[in-house]
């Protein structure tokens, strides 16, 4: 009766493991299909949703790769000439202007395209290092799917920007350092040079995040490598070799260029501002919706089950050390823009995934299975719930409010004509969508200013004037009277004059 019993746990336990595999592979498809659709939503809209500066200054310079070639001295026409004010390097733009030209397909469609693809390629490498560390493809998939529906990716992940290229190449990066450690093999330590360097021109503050997983795996295998051996001094060697190759040649070629201050650093007003930015958390109990209150709240609650749940407790403590380097190094970048948690914030989604992990590998069976089949769903549904709180307006709502001006634009003037511009700061929007090269006059400097003659020299001729919510009626006929320009606008709305010459 015993031995019957015991097969017949077995079985059920079985049964119930087997269920298990079904549910979760199910759940991590549903997660696709889920992050697909939503990547859909409003693909065909300008780049003009949250951060349009930022994706038409990516836009803007692919535009020109495929106008006037690939060269390293790329160029970004909105200051005036000689146009180059290269940010970094312009892989992004070059993958996306060679697509364009080989597939004859829109620019800012196939912007997202590339963006969206190597959001997907970087799952590959980052399932590959949780599968070496968890050895289960169940966990693998709850954690990949708490990524999935992580809404800095829902919405991130589809916009024209080099976000989603920078986290690939520094996964990667981690990936092929640790395949190095276990390996020792030299294509392993060529590859993880050449990685890190694309990642550290690609985006350096994406790069030095991934420096801080990947610092670990190496004081890792090292400690671990040199306790074997004792002090071999062919080990420390090795490891220098491997040091300076990883880490040190790619953050030399790299400029490190926006740190913070420490008044910044130890500010509670921009610290909460950072952690608003991290998972748009800032809902409350009384809210009408039941799942919109899990952030920060729910991840607030993670820190006394630290103590009670012991089988990732380590793991967890690490993860949030590596979401936390971010913001600590580059505190006024991940203060004003929620884009850059795009290269930490899938850490967030792991440590959440530990946490249910913790809760899967109890002995207890109603823990256990209130952790996949109860947590487990409330977490995504909370994190599509805080998408669909904050990003989704943004993607539904296509934003006109410059198009008129910019097709306006377009039809009074040559394509190879410049334009001047003001107050619209150094924001290429206006110079994307109207195709023109423009000096974009951000101080709001007088035209006889030495400055602005130099520059009105350099380039020969301004074919139109742009002025965009400035006021000050006197600054404007100043200007207009300056460059000779007829004082009636040919064009004008609640917020944008063009003028032109008489």
């Amino acid at each position: 009766m015993k031995i019957f019993i015991q097969n017949y746990i077995n079985i059920v336990i079985t049964f119930k493991d087997k269920f298990c595999r079904i549910y979760i592979f199910a759940i991590f498809l549903i997660s696709i299909i889920i992050h697909l659709y939503i990547s859909s939503i409003g693909w065909n809209n300008f780049l003009l949703d949250q951060y349009g500066f930022r994706q038409t200054q990516t836009a803007i310079t692919t535009y020109y790769v495929i106008k006037e070639g690939f060269k390293i001295n790329y160029i970004t026409p909105i200051l005036g000439a000689p146009w180059s004010i290269p940010f970094e390097f312009p892989l992004f733009q070059w993958i996306v202007a060679s697509a364009v030209i080989i597939f004859k397909t829109p620019i800012d469609q196939t912007g997202r395209f590339i963006s969206l693809l190597f959001f997907y390629l970087s799952l590959i490498p980052l399932g590959a290092i949780l599968k070496t560390y968890l050895k289960n493809n169940n966990f693998v998939l709850i954690i990949l799917s708490l990524i999935l529906l992580n809404p800095i990716y829902l919405f991130w992940s589809r916009t024209f920007m080099i976000e989603s290229l920078a986290l690939f190449f520094g996964i990667l990066f981690c990936w092929l350092a640790i395949k190095l450690f276990q390996t020792n093999k030299l294509r392993f330590l060529i590859l993880v040079s050449v990685i890190g360097c694309l990642a550290a021109l690609v985006k350096i503050t994406t790069f030095i995040v991934l420096c801080a997983p990947t610092g670990f795996f190496f004081i890792y295998y090292f400690w671990k490598e040199k306790n074997n051996m004792f002090w071999n001094i062919n080990i420390i060697k090795k490891y220098l070799l491997y040091g300076i190759l990883i880490f040190i040649i790619p953050l030399a070629i790299s400029i490190i260029w926006n740190f913070g201050t420490i008044k910044q650093k130890t500010s509670i007003t921009v610290w909460s501002k950072i952690l608003k930015n991290s998972l748009i958390p800032y809902q409350t109990f009384g809210t009408t919706d039941l799942f919109s209150f899990a952030f920060p709240n729910l991840f607030l609650l993670l820190i006394p089950f630290l103590y009670f749940f012991k089988p990732y407790r380590k793991e967890i403590l690490f993860l949030l050390i590596f979401f936390l380097c971010g913001p600590i190094i580059f505190t006024n970048l991940y203060s004003v823009h929620t884009y850059y948690f795009y290269a930490n914030n899938f850490f967030l989604s792991i440590l959440l995934g530990f946490f249910i992990l913790s809760l899967y590998k109890n002995d207890n069976f109603k823990i256990k299975y209130f952790g996949i089949f109860i947590l487990f769903p409330f977490i995504l549904l909370s994190l599509f719930s805080q998408y669909k709180e904050y990003y989704y307006s943004y993607q539904v709502n296509n934003i006109y409010s410059i198009i008129q001006a910019t097709d306006t634009i377009k039809k009074i003037t040559k394509p190879n004509d410049v334009i001047l511009v003001y107050g619209q700061d150094w924001n290429p929007s206006f110079s994307y969508y109207a195709q023109r090269k423009a000096i974009m006059n951000r101080q709001k400097l007088p035209l006889n200013n030495k400055i602005m003659q130099e520059s009105i020299q350099m380039v020969g001729k301004i074919s139109a004037l742009i002025v965009s919510n400035i006021n000050d009626m006197k600054f404007i006929n100043d200007q207009i009277q300056y460059l000779k320009f007829n004082e009636t606008p040919i064009y004008s709305d609640a917020q944008t004059s063009i003028f032109l010459p008489k």
